[in-house]
C-alpha cells in the first residue's frame, strides 16, 4: 500500500515522482534512524508545522514571521538561506553540482537532484542533520 503523501507530493510537483527510487534511497551508515526521522515526516508529510496546529493561533513561520509555516516553506524560507547555502557548498566539495540541486525543493524536502536522482549516501546524510 502506497502511502499518502505520495500523491500529494506528486501533486505539489506537478509531476510523478520516482517513488520506489526514493524509497529505496533511504538510511545511511553515516546516521542513525533517530537523526532521519525529521526528514522521514517530511516525505510522508507528517511533520508538524504550525498551520497544521488547530491550537496555534499564530500560523506564521517560527524563524521569519513572513508567512504561514507550512512544509514547502522550511526550505524556502529566507531566514535558513545561511544553513542551505552551507549544505550546498559542502555537497559541492563531495561533488555533487550545484545545478543538480539549485533552488529544488524536490532536494531538501525529498533527497532529489533536479533530475529526479537520488542524492549519494554522504549527502543525504548531510540533508537528514539539516
Amino acid at each position: 500500500m502506497k502511502p499518502s503523501s505520495e500523491k500529494k507530493w506528486d501533486a505539489h510537483f506537478g509531476e510523478t515522482l520516482p517513488w520506489a527510487t526514493i524509497w529505496q534511497s533511504q538510511g545511511s551508515f553515516l546516521i542513525t534512524p533517530r537523526d532521519e526521522k525529521a526528514l522521514q515526516k517530511v516525505m510522508h508529510n507528517q511533520l508538524f508545522v504550525r498551520s497544521r496546529d488547530s491550537k496555534q493561533r499564530d500560523k506564521r513561520c517560527r524563524v521569519c514571521r513572513a508567512t504561514p509555516e507550512k512544509i514547502p516553506h522550511l526550505v524556502k524560507c529566507p531566514r535558513t538561506r545561511k544553513p542551505r547555502f552551507l549544505i550546498n557548498e559542502l555537497w559541492s566539495l563531495m561533488g555533487l553540482q550545484v545545478s543538480e540541486t539549485a533552488g529544488s525543493e524536490k532536494t531538501w524536502l525529498l533527497g532529489l537532484t533536479n533530475e529526479n536522482k537520488p542524492l549519494g549516501e554522504c549527502q543525504r546524510a548531510l540533508l537528514a542533520l539539516y
